[in-house]
């Protein structure tokens, strides 16, 4: 994408969008200067259309720069209240706030008014699996073992059972509900597919069985792969047990934020 972005203000030096599609491509590089310059020429050129997509309040979340990126979310779920994209992106900042009952108000309430049937599986997974996430973090693991148990049908057109999306949440709840040995077995799983996808993941399943400084050492191997997620290292609440440790405020500074 970053060549199409970057010929696109060769030939239109007015058109926001080449502008935000390249700002987002540096936020993933951790060239944050050179982010900022440019999401700042995009909502020059087009504020409404800047504000109201994803990328540039997911940088001020990166850049700590949390109640700004709700005000701007929920403007945005004010102005398009259908739009469940818009939804998902306010329970997401709500999340990363650690504000978790409000999180899930909103994708409730988002659920009670509007047809789920007429909405393609994007976003609405998400949706389920941060609610699974806001659950974990309000230390309902029943809750959330239930919702991990049910059959594939009742997932809201995701399967969760499989392990290249909550393999590490699947452990810590497991840990949490069933114990120790049974968590182990999960981490055995993950461990056997030897999948660079799966590298947060496996660090939630080491954090689960308490190993933190193999959980850092997993972040730390696969942090230059850039992976989106990993912007808001610092800020995921679900890493948060992992934020006193020297090596893992090292990992941080590798990305660029003090």
């Amino acid at each position: 994408y970053e060549t199409p972005a970057e010929t696109g203000i060769i030939l239109d030096q007015q058109y926001w969008h080449s502008y935000y599609m390249l700002a987002t491509i540096r936020a993933w590089q951790w060239r944050w200067n050179e982010a900022k310059e440019l999401f700042a020429k995009a909502i020059k050129l087009d504020p409404v259309s800047s504000m109201n997509s994803i990328w540039y309040p997911a940088f001020l979340v990166a850049n700590r720069n949390i109640d700004e990126a709700l005000r701007i979310a929920r403007a945005c779920t004010r102005q398009y209240p259908e739009d469940s994209l818009a939804i998902l992106s306010l329970a997401l900042f709500l999340h990363v706030a650690e504000r978790f009952e409000d999180s899930n108000a909103a994708i409730n309430k988002y659920h009670a008014t509007s047809d789920l049937a007429t909405f393609a599986p994007y976003p609405i997974w998400p949706m389920r699996l941060l609610m699974l996430l806001n659950d974990v973090e309000l230390g309902r693991y029943d809750k959330a073992e239930r919702f991990l148990n049910l059959p594939k049908r009742e997932h809201a057109f995701c399967d969760f059972q499989g392990p290249l999306q909550i393999a590490g949440i699947r452990t810590l709840v497991i840990a949490k509900t069933q114990g120790l040995e049974e968590a182990k077995k999960c981490l055995t799983d993950i461990e056997a597919t030897k999948d660079p996808m799966l590298s947060e993941q496996l660090a939630i399943a080491y954090m689960a069985l308490g190993d933190h400084q193999k959980a850092i050492e997993v972040l730390s191997n696969t942090l230059d792969n850039h992976n989106p997620l990993l912007l808001w290292l610092h800020v995921w609440p679900i890493f948060k047990p992992l934020r006193e440790y020297k090596e893992f405020q090292e990992l941080v500074k590798r990305i660029g934020i003090a």
